[in-house]
């Protein structure tokens, strides 16, 4: 039943020359109601499977990709505060990170249509310019972990380092949430 479903025209909607629905993983997630085994099925009758399994290898790759990217600007960033400051502030880097990809999770179930293709590349474009400029706010604004008892403009500091850190995590959050979504 669920394979006639997928495969029988729909009139509502724009149709192909052979009058089927157009594949793509839109159509098979509602066709199949959840069921594993439906999509499987779909895609072999229809002669795209190939196709939907190379879309998925390459959207997984990209993940993949971009987690890896994500992995390595926390490492260096670890580093770096281990080196600058001491080791404890090496450890503020794994809480900016979870506290990035939390603010972007929230930021996509409160605005829904920040999920959609268009902001994508927003998103994935904004994250290397992001990581760049944390960088550079880090190291304009220098922050002095002695003086933060006497001097209120190191809390002040700290707090602008910690804001523009953020920033790139939350980007990437975003971007892998948006596309984990679909």
């Amino acid at each position: 039943a669920c394979l006639r479903r997928s495969l029988t025209p729909n009139t509502s909607e724009s149709s192909t020359s052979a009058g089927e629905r157009p594949l793509n993983l839109h159509n098979l997630r509602f066709a199949c109601r959840g069921r594993r085994e439906c999509g499987s099925a779909i895609l072999k009758a229809s002669g795209h499977e190939s196709l939907a399994g190379t879309a998925m290898r390459r959207l997984y790759g990209g993940v993949a990709l971009f987690s890896a990217t994500v992995l390595t600007f926390q490492i260096a960033l670890t580093r770096l505060f281990s080196v600058a400051q001491f080791y404890h502030f090496a450890f503020l880097v794994i809480s900016l990170a979870l506290l990035g990809f939390g603010a972007s999770g929230s930021l996509l179930a409160i605005c829904p249509r920040l999920r959609t293709l268009a902001w994508r590349p927003v998103f994935a474009l904004g994250t290397g310019p992001a990581m760049l400029a944390a960088y550079l706010v880090l190291n304009h604004w220098a922050f002095d972990s002695y003086a933060i008892a006497w001097d209120r403009a190191q809390v002040w500091r700290l707090l602008g380092n910690l804001l523009s850190l953020a920033v790139p995590f939350t980007l990437a959050g975003a971007l892998i949430g948006a596309l984990l979504a679909d």
